[in-house]
């Protein structure tokens, strides 16, 4: 079973997060916005983590990004395309497999 941990700024990739469910994997999902945090309640699981990882002015918080990483994910999934997180996602790929979906 691999660990799949779904990054989105409203929550978009849930559908896939259920299908790697389906397919008898661990998927995690992290919705950035708290207005779009009720998404897939029930169908998925949700990470822990309540804070936001990418504020309005685009700053990243790498506290939550490291506390996000834990499970260790064995793929991470971002549905971003804001320029912080591109920076990020180089940091992430020396680490893990990033799939990025614009």
């Amino acid at each position: 079973m691999r660990v799949f941990l779904f990054i989105s700024c409203y929550g978009i990739s849930w559908p896939m997060a259920q299908r790697c469910v389906e397919e008898g994997h661990r998927a995690i999902l992290y919705i950035n916005e708290k207005d779009c945090r009720r998404i897939a309640n029930g169908l998925v699981e949700k990470h822990e983590i309540k804070e936001v990882l990418v504020d309005e002015e685009g700053n990243l918080d790498t506290s939550v990004l490291n506390s996000l990483l834990k499970p260790v994910p064995n793929c991470i999934y971002l549905t971003w395309s804001i320029m912080v997180m591109e920076k990020r996602q180089i940091y992430l790929e020396k680490r893990l497999p990033v799939i990025r979906r614009k």
